[in-house]
């Protein structure tokens, strides 16, 4: 029987989130974790927000440090100067429709940056009307490594 995945995170992490995904909403957000990480479980200590990302979001997509090697270096240099592991990203999916929050779910190109088998994923779906706004934050944990074979 396989143990549960164990995702630990500081509320106000996901708070601070929330706020900054609002402001920059109708555009996407991201952020790099920071923590440890090993097969069972992972724990989050800090974030750290791309200071330029604002450039490389639109409303259905945002860059990440897959695509951004300045990006994967800085994160790597913080990670190192607090003696933490960058261990997975999070980003938002801005919406204005509240059925969006039933599924808060990666879409294809989040899948295609995905880091690997010690790498978490959180999205936070952010469903913003004229008086009202609500939230959907969802963890993944890191995938386990599949082999296939057809035969």
């Amino acid at each position: 029987m396989r143990k549960t995945y164990r995702i630990t995170c500081p509320r106000a992490i996901i708070e601070s989130f929330k706020r900054v995904a609002l402001d920059r909403h109708p555009r996407e957000t991201y952020a790099v974790f920071f923590g440890r990480i090993d097969n069972h479980s992972a724990e989050i200590k800090d974030i750290w927000y791309p200071e330029d990302q604002w450039m490389f979001a639109t409303a259905s997509g945002v860059e990440t440090v897959a695509g951004r090697p300045a990006w994967w270096q800085k994160a790597m240099d913080i990670a190192e100067s607090e003696g933490l592991e960058m261990i997975g990203d999070i980003h938002s999916h801005p919406e204005t429709d509240p059925a969006r929050l039933e599924d808060p779910s990666p879409s294809y190109h989040d899948w295609q940056s995905y880091r690997g088998p010690r790498w978490i994923r959180a999205i936070c779906v952010v469903c913003k009307r004229p008086r009202s706004v609500r939230y959907r934050v969802t963890f993944w944990p890191p995938l386990a490594r599949t082999s296939v074979r057809y035969v």
